[in-house]
């Protein structure tokens, strides 16, 4: 709010006196375009990872040609659960404004479940059998992921030491 001062001269006083009288007046720059803007604004999130809102927020220009830069906080975000897998559309609500950008939630492995191969006894000599053998990824959502069958190419181990245990006869 500023003041100012308005002078009035009466022309129908012989003396020519001024009159002076301050008042108030209220000079608003409004809003004429805001803009989302996106530095390096991280949109591929882990499930169950908390959103990160650096680098996302909104360039504010009003009618006298000032710009400011407003980060977006999480009050004014909406649309976003960290537990659900997939494209998401976020909304930013900024002085009766709206405006979306999209992230992505995805699972990844967390462990790992082995179902051994159903043979289990060998003669010396024998070959290794991985039949039956499998991996199946547990996902950090808890469902299952891929099932992934043993086979000697996808197998890195080494066997350090084999006891064989003799019947007496």
């Amino acid at each position: 709010r500023r003041q100012r001062q308005m002078c009035i001269r009466d022309s129908t006083d012989s003396e020519n006196k001024v009159h002076k009288q301050t008042f108030g007046v209220t000079v608003n720059d409004a809003i004429k375009t805001i803009t989302l803007e996106n530095n390096n604004f991280k949109t591929n999130y882990k499930y169950g990872e908390n959103l990160n809102l650096s680098g996302l927020s909104l360039k504010v220009t009003k009618e006298s040609g000032a710009t400011t830069t407003v980060p977006v906080t999480s009050g004014m975000i909406s649309g976003y659960n960290p537990n659900k897998l997939g494209n998401q559309t976020l909304t930013i609500n900024y002085e009766g404004k709206q405006f979306t950008t999209v992230v992505n939630v995805v699972d990844y492995v967390k462990d790992i479940t082995l179902t051994p191969p159903t043979k289990n006894e060998y003669k010396i000599g024998e070959t290794l059998s991985l039949v039956g053998g499998s991996i199946t990824e547990k996902m950090e959502s808890g469902e299952n992921g891929r099932k992934i069958l043993l086979h000697y190419a996808n197998i890195d181990c080494v066997l350090l030491r084999t006891e064989v245990s003799k019947q007496k006869r």
